[in-house]
């Protein structure tokens, strides 16, 4: 059968679309084949990935729309405090940290999924539920599917903590070299290798500074003359040079245009990171009225010297009349042998009593002066011992003694032998003190010997001042007639002395005394704010006079980190140094507690909980507290022991006072204390005034010990008349100086007005 032409086209056209269909299946094979290889590339990508995500210390996570992660690496199962980080799938920050830091990072993310505009390295402070704070630097992303839908957020967090500790000590330390430089009375001052200044103190004084910045980059021949600021060039190279520091120089200072000063001045050298020297820190104290008091005591010597020479001279004269004596009686050879046996022992006594003289004068230190009084007599007659006692508050008390008395039992019976007749002691000699009952106590062992008891008193402008005892053996009482006006001139000598070193001690210890309570007023008036501030509707006046040159009562005002307003007065038990320190812990401790805080009863307890480990038991502070809101529109009040707040409202004639619980700081335990104290809000009105202040005010007396009262204080602040805070207390220091009269401040008195200005 022969095919026909239909059955060839059907034949053809069959094959080639079976031609066409291995085509297709071969095309197919070779895509199957790419897509293997690319499942496979892709595989491995994703195992890189993943190998990346797990061992990178930075925590990643991805969120779905509602908070709910859907995906976490290690680092960041980690931090949640997950052994698997499949258990972090399905839960939210809700139930790992807390719940208000939980809301603003659910709200920060809601945002970011609206705006889709990325937050890049944002600082968070993160707090977990166990009260753990951590410092992340984060950035976070907001995810799309392909077709350009926000469903959720990605997030990269970096645990920065230990960094933001670092700048936090950092920045303390900064603080603490800024408050020490504004704060130290001393002249402190930095200088690079070329002698320029980096930075000064605020207490340094340079001729024509208005202000310490004006001192930058210049150097000593700017301000000092060319003498002085040469050789104070030559000093600093030299530390620089050999690293070798000059401690505690007394130099003079020379200004161009003003009067001589005397400075103690210490400089040290200060090193780079590589331990080469920088440059030096200079410190220098003021020590002109010392200077000029040692020199007052400088004069005092040289006019004991002069009386004394004058004493010597009156002597030789005496001397030499006693020759012309001599002269006139020599009909006797013997009388003439024993005349000169008695002028070389005279002209021998003179020797001695003058060079003793200088020796004495030269010592102003009891330290050094009380051993040389004993040698001046116990070279002169070798053998004795003797101690010295002076009156002390009603007693008497052994200051020196020779080392055969210098011990306790031997010191305790010399003072008790002259103690009960000290006050109308003469000169007495006991030929034999074992026959004298007064003198029973000092049969001290191995004194036997020593029988001849002698006691000298040591006056000065008809002042008793020390009293000498001497053991001697009984030869001594044979020749002390001849000997007594020797040893009255030791006495008198050593009486002069001991008066110019006790009057130079007093001195010395006085002019310290006043200088640190000086600095002590300065520093204290630095912490009371001196400046206007801009509190947000609100106009303040405070005013501080401490009863003694330093006090005990606190006032400040200062804005927190929050933005809010902090002003607190306080009363430290107490007066004068020991308040002042405690106000001082107190200021601190108020400063540092409050950076964040909104309410006042919080602070007042963080306060008491620092304070308490530092106050003892007789201690104790009262304290009122306002925190107002960064608009000023309200505020929160407490106290604790204080004085109440006293508030008169625009529309009313008279003042009140809100009067809420609480007990004085460091008086009960943290518990009781919270317990107690309450805390008050207060909207803040335009044309509200209100006053707070210390006892001092209420407590000021008259010269018939009456009170001032806190119903004067109330008629003060009653009536038509409406003044600001400045004329306020203005008129009510007036009326409290009318009241006492001439009689002085008891108590230290702080006032603080307020008035809301809207």
């Amino acid at each position: 059968m022969t095919d026909s032409p239909n059955s060839e086209y059907a034949v053809r056209t069959l094959m080639e679309r079976v031609a066409v269909l291995e085509a297709r299946c071969a095309e197919r094979e070779e895509t199957l084949k790419s897509l293997g290889s690319l499942t496979e590339g892709r595989e491995l990508e994703l195992n890189r990935l993943k190998l990346l995500f797990d061992n990178i210390p930075d925590a990643i996570h991805f969120k779905d729309k509602e908070g709910r992660y859907t995906w976490v690496n290690k680092a960041k199962a980690d931090s949640m405090g997950l052994k698997d980080r499949s258990e972090a799938i399905g839960k939210t920050m809700f139930e790992t940290y807390s719940a208000q830091f939980s809301w603003e990072v659910l709200a920060e993310e809601q945002k970011l999924m609206t705006t889709q505009v990325p937050i890049i390295d944002k600082i968070e402070r993160i707090t977990r539920k166990d009260g753990e704070v951590r410092w992340h630097q984060v950035t976070k992303i907001a995810l799309l599917d392909s077709e350009g839908q926000v469903v959720g957020t990605a997030g990269v967090m970096r645990n920065i903590t230990e960094r933001k500790q670092m700048e936090d000590e950092l920045f303390k330390a900064s603080m603490l070299l800024n408050t020490f430089l504004d704060q130290v009375p001393d002249a402190v001052y930095f200088k690079d290798v070329e002698c320029r200044f980096i930075r000064v103190s605020r207490s340094i004084h340079l001729e024509g500074m208005k202000n310490k910045e004006e001192a930058i980059g210049k150097t000593d021949f700017d301000y000092f003359t060319e003498e002085h600021a040469r050789q104070a060039y030559i000093d600093e190279q030299e530390i620089i040079r050999t690293g070798v520091p000059i401690i505690d120089k007394i130099e003079k200072e020379t200004y161009r245009n003003k009067e001589e000063t005397w400075v103690s001045t210490t400089k040290v050298p200060y090193y780079d990171a590589e331990g080469k020297v920088a440059g030096i820190i200079g410190i220098s104290r003021d020590v002109t009225e010392r200077f000029r008091a040692q020199e007052a005591i400088r004069m005092a010597k040289e006019e004991l010297e002069i009386r004394v020479q004058e004493r010597t001279a009156a002597l030789v004269q005496e001397i030499r009349e006693h020759l012309k004596m001599q002269k006139a009686l020599r009909d006797s050879e013997g009388m003439l042998q024993d005349s000169n046996v008695r002028l070389e022992t005279r002209l021998s006594q003179l020797k001695y009593l003058n060079a003793t003289a200088h020796q004495l004068s030269q010592f102003t230190s009891r330290k050094d002066l009380l051993p040389a009084i004993l040698r001046s007599f116990t070279q002169c007659y070798p053998g004795l011992e003797m101690v010295l006692c002076e009156g002390s508050n009603g007693e008497l008390r052994c200051t020196a003694a020779t080392p055969g008395l210098d011990n306790p039992v031997a010191r305790a019976a010399c003072e008790k032998a002259l103690s009960a007749g000290y006050d109308s002691l003469d000169a007495r000699l006991v030929v034999d003190r074992r026959l004298d009952p007064t003198l029973a106590g000092l049969n001290i062992k191995g004194f036997e010997h020593l029988t001849v008891h002698l006691a000298l008193p040591l006056v000065m402008k008809n002042r008793r001042i020390a009293v000498a005892q001497i053991l001697a053996a009984k030869e001594f009482a044979e020749w002390f007639p001849l000997e007594q006006e020797m040893i009255d001139t030791l006495a008198a000598q050593s009486a002069i002395s001991l008066d110019n070193a006790n009057n130079f001690e007093e001195l010395e210890k006085r002019a310290r005394v006043q200088s640190e309570l000086d600095v002590a007023q300065r520093i204290q008036r630095r912490f009371t704010p001196q400046d206007r501030v801009s509190i947000p509707r609100l106009q303040v006046k405070g005013v501080y006079h401490p009863a003694y040159e330093v006090g005990g009562d606190y006032l400040d005002y200062f804005e927190t980190k929050s933005g809010s307003w902090v002003i607190v007065i306080a009363d430290v038990s107490g007066k004068g140094i020991p308040a002042a320190l405690v106000m001082t812990m107190l200021r601190s401790t108020f400063r540092a507690e409050a950076r964040y805080e909104t309410s006042a009863k919080k602070l007042l307890c963080a306060v008491n909980d620092m304070m308490s480990q530092d106050l003892d038991e007789k201690s104790f502070v009262t304290a009122l507290c306002l925190i107002v809101d960064k608009d000023g529109r309200s505020m929160t009040y407490a106290r604790v022991g204080h004085p109440p707040l006293v508030i008169r409202r625009k529309s009313v004639e008279s003042p009140e006072t809100i009067t809420p619980k609480g007990i004085g700081l460091g008086m009960v335990d943290a518990e009781t204390f919270t317990r107690t104290i309450e805390e008050v809000h207060i909207d803040l009105t335009e044309g509200d005034r209100f006053l707070i202040f210390t006892d001092g005010l209420t407590e000021a007396r008259d010269s018939n010990k009456e009170s001032y009262g806190m119903e004067r204080v109330m008629g003060q602040l009653s009536g038509g008349e409406r003044l600001g805070p400045e004329k306020a207390l203005n008129r009510l220091l007036k009326d409290v100086e009318a009241f006492i009269g001439n009689e002085p401040y008891h108590d230290d008195l702080t006032i603080l007005a307020m008035e809301v200005i809207g």
